[in-house]
């Protein structure tokens, strides 16, 4: 977590002008549009993803839609995933975090000014909630992102994915982005502050035409073995340009 603290450490001048400006997206939303708000919280992102001395290299934006709503299914490897794929993610998306997000300072504003949603997974009647909140924001032409896992991985490998957490996808027939994220769970869960590359993979579409006749319990297996095929591939090619740098030295 020495990461963590360094980039709290680097950033801390700004907590106070970062704060006012929430608290004016909040105060006057009809002065800012959904777009600005969002361009300023990847302003905020890229201040903490560079202060961290992390490399991220994203691939796929074209993947992303230039109109319509979406939702990007990602792997959740570690507690910097939710700046990384923002931070990429070309187009305006909110987020769906675990509730203890919610209670942080800064981060709290942050979530209200991007239509993002905090979630209790121990609490099965807030969870449904959560996921009809979702799909009513579909319906108003929002887009999402979700970590469909519930939980950190912590490394490449990955975890069922929730059905449950599939189901908006599957009342509003909008398009799907599954992303891969490759490496990012070392930003937290490596010693130091060393230098680390990370990735960010947006996959080509999954249109509603594909999966209009899967249940959610299949869309999830479908969208997690296309991230899973992709961390795998791209996880053994940067371990073998790495074993390849280190043998030119």
């Amino acid at each position: 977590m020495k990461r963590i603290v360094t980039i709290i450490l680097k950033n801390i001048v700004r907590v106070p002008g970062v704060y006012l400006k929430f608290h004016r997206f909040a105060a006057h939303p009809e002065r800012y549009s959904d777009e600005e708000k969002y361009r300023y919280v990847q302003k905020i992102f890229g201040y903490a993803i560079k202060s961290g001395n992390i490399h991220l290299a994203a691939y796929g934006q074209e993947n992303i839609p230039e109109t319509g709503e979406f939702l990007i299914y990602a792997n959740h490897q570690g507690y910097l995933d939710v700046a990384m794929v923002c931070y990429s993610c070309k187009r305006p998306a909110g987020v769906l975090l675990a509730k203890e997000f919610y209670d942080i300072p800064v981060l709290k504003q942050m979530i209200d000014s991007t239509h993002s949603l905090a979630i209790d997974r121990s609490d099965l009647r807030q969870s449904m909630q959560v996921m009809q909140d979702i799909s009513k924001g579909l319906e108003c032409g929002r887009s999402y992102a979700i970590f469909p896992e519930g939980r950190v991985s912590r490394g490449s490998e990955l975890s069922n994915f929730h059905a449950g957490s599939f189901k908006c996808a599957v009342k509003s027939r909008c398009t799907i982005i599954p992303a891969a994220l490759i490496d990012t769970y070392k930003a937290t869960e490596e010693k130091g502050s060393r230098p680390i590359n990370a990735e960010v993979h947006f996959l080509p579409p999954i249109k509603y035409k594909e999966y209009e006749n899967l249940s959610s319990i299949e869309l999830a297996q479908l969208v997690k073995e296309r991230i899973e095929e992709k961390v795998k591939y791209e996880t053994a090619q940067k371990r073998g340009r790495e074993k390849n740098a280190c043998g030119k030295k």
